[in-house]
This record gives structure tokens, C-alpha cells and sequence, in this order.
């Protein structure tokens, strides 16, 4: 149970890189898992180190190598209890150049954990930032499990903002009626097919922990508990890396939590493999049939929310794909940092998309008329660069002092705009910011701050279309 002293340490961090400007709450756990991830490894080494010196052998499992990384720094300098220390400007250094780095070669020694490190990235802006927020995280108390692992479910909480986040969040009760009715046995297999941040896992194994506590006695069972029973599935990678941390924070040491598309069609050797299947998957959308297996066709086809897709459908998923994939294209590359696109770009964009082979002149057509211009289609497919999206409303911030609310109104703006390029007015009087402001903008802003609002949506669809 969490005391409210430690509850404001956690919203103090929180605080830390909303003023430091971080205030996407992915982007911001997503950071503090690093760091909790960096302290747990020098807690594991000093472990070893104990137990070398206690027993008199050899270190069994050296987590940092003895000698220099490539950059001639000691080792040594990458753990936690070294460089918690150093004066922020060093630490900036230590972290950016040398610790992360390294972190990116973990992925060999065969945990879960190490192996969703191997494309992490450093996004923390300032050395101030830094040594505030390693500071404010030495000061909690991670011995305990229960209570780190409360922690992390209090922080995890803050991801349920609404819109593109909120799927990743079920109630916890709920998990908690799920797990109590299926009620998981020692020799369970369990697996979350869409295990987001790993919620279903963490409530099977305190469930496990709870109701059979012999598992944690008897070495068989043990060793089922930390490296077989638990296998969670996602295509995020941050969401791996979040699910992995949680999960390690409620000791559990070596789950399977890796990417996975478990609707695609490399999925029959898991057929029968798991005793106890626990989800909360997406109940709409559409499917891509190509890439589906033809077992789950079969059902899915009969559920109501998901329809087979027509060939303008299977046109937009491909050219979503292939454009993300060439995103240092000039025309595209505008296009994602909100330049104005020129008549030339777009004879460029309509070259590429017919040469491509992913649709006919008449897919490109329909594209084009429904989008209202095909700079808008490809905008809509590509989304706004998070740093173009963030710049096209600093005009509308500089001078103001907004209140959390009104920031966080503007974060999902951002957030709009990063995922789907474009936004039409009319949706900020609709979910996810009427569940901020049940009155839409006014709610929050002036009717003059409100034109600004609509005025920068508007310059932003404007730069997609040519002059």
C-alpha cells in the first residue's frame, strides 16, 4: 500500500519533466523505466559483488566488464551508485555518451529486460532534468516488492490519458474479477496475447504469490514461476519495455514478454502451448486479412465491429506502410515537419505512390478526392513529427501562462497531430478532450485563445496543401 509521502515523490519526478519539458506520459515513464532499469542492474552487480566477497569466488554474473568502454570511460562510471554523484553536467555526459550506450548491448545476455534495451533511447533535454530526476528516484525506496511494485502501478496509471493511450489501460479491479475467476494454479502457462503494460501478468503472479506460495519453495516450481509460466505479446516496443519493468518490479526475473502481432499467420505453433489465455484485446477496428491467419479469419469475420476490408482499405495500410518507410523523401519529409508542399511535391508524391505498385490510378484517385488533396492523404498516413507538431503551436503558448489542464489539453493536440498529421477543428468537442473539458475548449480557454486553437489547425492542413 502506497503512503502519500510516496505518492508525492512519484508526482514530484512527474512534476520534474513536465516543467523540464517532457510532458508526454509515455515518453515520461518511458524514461524513468531507464533509470529504474539502470538502478536495478547496479543493485544486481553490488549483489554479485556481496556474495563474491562473502563466499570468497569469483564473481559468477560481472554486469559491468572490468576495464573502459570504447570511449576510454571506466565501467565502473555507468553505474547508478557512481554516477548519482557526479555534478549534473558530467552526469549528462556519462548517461548520454556512455551508460546508454551501453545499455544497447545487453540484449546477449538473455533476459527479457536487457533485450527490449537494445534501441533504447536518451531523451531526457537537460543535465538540470537529469540530475533532478536521479536524484528524486534515489530517494525511493526500492527494497521492498510490494511497495516498488505499487509504484510502478501508481506511475502506469498516469499513461491512462485519453485517445491513443487509453487502450493500454485496463481497470485494475477488472484484471483483478479476471484473474480471481480463472484462478491461475503453479503449473499454469499463462499468456496476454495484446499484454500492453503486462497488467494481466503481474495480477496472475501476485495471485500465484498469494494463493500459492509454494512456489517460491520448491525449486521446480520456482524456476517455472520466473522463467516459463508468464508470455505476454505486443508490437510496441515501448509498451514491451514498460510491460518488461513492470513485471520485473513485481519480481518476476525472466518473463517472455516480446514483439508479436498475435493475429498474423506465423502463429499456429502456439496452438494448444498455453493452459490460460488472459486479454483485454481491441474490440474494433479492421484487419488486415493479408497478414491475418486464416483460422482467426474464420471467426473474425462473424464478430460484429470488424468488417472485411475493400482494396481502397488494403491501399491505405500498404501506402501507410511504405511511406513510413521512406520518410527522408523531400516531399515527405516536408510533409511530416509542416513545411508547405509546392505543386512539384506533389506530382513527386502521386510519381512515387503510382510507382510503388500499391494501387491503380483509380485507388490514387479516390485518395485524393476524399482526403481533399493528396498532400492531406499522405499527411493522414505519415503523421506530424513530434517536434513539428510542438512548434506549430509555440506560438500559441509563448506569453500565456496555462494552467496543467490547459497544457495537457494542448499535449493531446500534439499528440493528435503526431498520429494522424492532420485535425479537424470540429474534434476538439469530442473525446478524448471532452473527457478533460466536458465543454470542449471553451471550457478552458478564452474565445480569442479558442480561434488561436482552430487558426494554428488550420495553418497546419494548409501545408499540406500546394500553393
Amino acid at each position: 500500500m502506497l503512503t502519500g509521502e510516496l505518492k508525492n515523490q512519484i508526482d514530484r519526478i512527474w512534476d520534474a519533466f513536465w516543467s523540464g519539458g517532457i510532458s508526454n506520459p509515455l515518453e515520461v515513464i518511458e524514461q524513468i523505466t531507464y533509470l529504474l532499469f539502470l538502478r536495478r542492474l547496479d543493485d544486481l552487480h553490488t549483489l554479485e559483488e556481496n556474495k563474491s566477497t562473502r563466499l570468497k569466488r569469483p564473481m559468477e554474473r560481472r554486469i559491468f566488464p572490468q576495464g573502459k568502454d570504447a570511449k576510454r570511460r571506466p565501467y565502473e562510471d555507468l553505474r547508478w551508485s557512481r554516477f548519482k554523484n557526479f555534478a549534473p553536467a558530467e552526469m549528462f555526459t556519462v548517461v548520454d555518451q556512455h551508460v546508454f550506450p551501453f545499455l544497447r548491448t545487453l540484449g546477449g545476455n538473455g533476459s527479457t529486460y536487457a533485450h527490449h534495451m537494445k534501441d533504447a533511447r536518451f531523451t531526457i533535454p537537460t543535465a538540470a532534468l537529469l540530475a533532478k530526476v536521479v536524484d528524486l528516484l534515489d530517494q525511493v525506496p526500492m527494497e521492498d516488492r510490494d511497495t516498488k511494485g505499487d509504484l510502478y502501478e501508481y506511475m502506469l496509471g498516469k499513461i491512462a490519458t485519453a485517445g491513443q493511450n487509453g487502450q493500454f489501460r485496463t481497470p485494475r479491479h477488472i484484471i483483478r474479477l479476471m484473474v480471481e475467476m480463472t484462478a491461475p494454479g503453479p503449473k499454469d502457462i499463462i499468456c496476454d496475447p495484446a499484454c500492453g503494460t503486462a497488467g494481466f501478468l503481474v495480477a496472475a503472479g501476485e495471485y500465484l504469490r498469494e494463493r500459492h506460495p509454494e512456489i517460491l519453495r520448491d525449486a521446480k516450481l520456482r524456476t517455472h514461476f520466473h522463467q516459463q509460466a508468464f508470455h505476454g505479446f505486443d508490437f510496441d516496443n515501448t509498451m514491451l519495455r514498460i510491460g518488461s519493468m513492470n513485471m520485473l518490479l513485481h519480481g518476476v526475473e525472466n518473463p517472455d514478454i516480446r514483439y508479436r502481432d498475435s493475429l498474423a499467420q506465423d502463429h499456429a505453433g502456439d496452438e494448444e502451448r498455453y493452459t490460460l489465455v488472459l486479454a483485454n484485446p481491441p474490440f474494433a477496428g479492421s484487419l488486415d486479412y493479408e497478414n491475418t491467419a486464416k483460422d482467426l479469419q474464420r471467426i473474425a469475420v462473424d464478430l460484429p465491429g470488424f468488417e472485411a476490408p475493400d482494396s481502397f482499405e488494403r491501399f491505405r495500410a500498404k501506402a501507410r506502410a511504405f511511406l513510413r518507410e521512406h520518410e527522408s523523401h523531400i516531399a515527405i519529409h516536408k510533409l511530416r515537419m509542416n513545411k508547405a508542399l509546392t505543386a512539384a511535391d506533389l506530382a513527386e508524391l502521386e510519381r512515387i505512390l503510382a510507382e510503388s505498385g500499391l494501387g491503380g490510378a483509380q485507388e490514387i484517385a479516390r485518395a485524393r478526392a476524399e482526403s481533399r488533396g493528396l498532400g492531406l492523404f499522405v499527411r493522414s498516413l505519415v503523421g506530424l513529427h513530434r517536434e513539428a507538431a510542438k512548434e506549430a503551436l509555440a506560438g500559441f503558448l509563448s506569453g500565456k501562462t496555462l494552467s496543467a489542464n490547459q497544457i495537457e489539453f494542448v499535449d493531446l493536440i500534439v499528440n493528435h497531430l503526431t498520429e494522424h498529421g492532420v485535425m479537424d477543428a470540429a474534434r476538439l468537442y469530442e473525446s478524448p478532450f471532452t473527457d478533460l473539458a466536458p465543454r470542449g475548449p471553451d471550457g478552458l480557454f478564452t474565445s480569442t485563445q479558442v480561434d488561436e486553437l482552430v487558426a494554428v489547425l488550420e495553418q497546419v492542413k494548409a501545408a499540406a496543401i500546394a500553393a
